[in-house]
């Protein structure tokens, strides 16, 4: 929260914070088992973590781990949400002037996903 704050971002906190924050899902997913119900359960997890923050009102939702960056991105797609999704060296990055391929990467990684999922189902 600190260096978000330091790189001009307002933090507006979600109901779930620190040790009750809500699973992206992605964890779901590390205990995979002959599941077939499991990407269902892991973009679940995800949608709830959205709704959480579209509550807020807030413009962007910042995570530190790659694995909720990645899921969450499949999420925001399937959810067609408007809220901005960042990991926090993208919001660095950009605080230091450096101008990234946002969201082009990020989108094309989450319907990857998002195939992989329809395949397993």
């Amino acid at each position: 929260r600190t260096i978000l704050e330091k790189c001009g971002c307002k933090i507006l906190e979600m109901k779930h914070i620190k040790k009750d924050s809500l699973c992206c899902g992605f964890g779901a997913g590390a205990s995979w088992v002959k599941n077939m119900s499991l990407p269902f359960d892991m973009i679940s997890e995800g949608v709830k973590k959205f709704n959480e923050a579209e509550e807020t009102g807030a413009k962007a939702l910042i995570t530190y781990c790659g694995g909720c960056l990645y899921l969450m991105w499949a999420t925001k797609e399937l959810l067609r949400s408007k809220i901005d999704l960042y990991h926090i060296i993208e919001i660095v990055r950009m605080s230091m002037g450096e101008e990234l391929n946002y969201p082009k990467d990020n989108i094309k990684r989450a319907w990857i996903l998002s195939i992989v999922f329809l395949f397993l189902v």
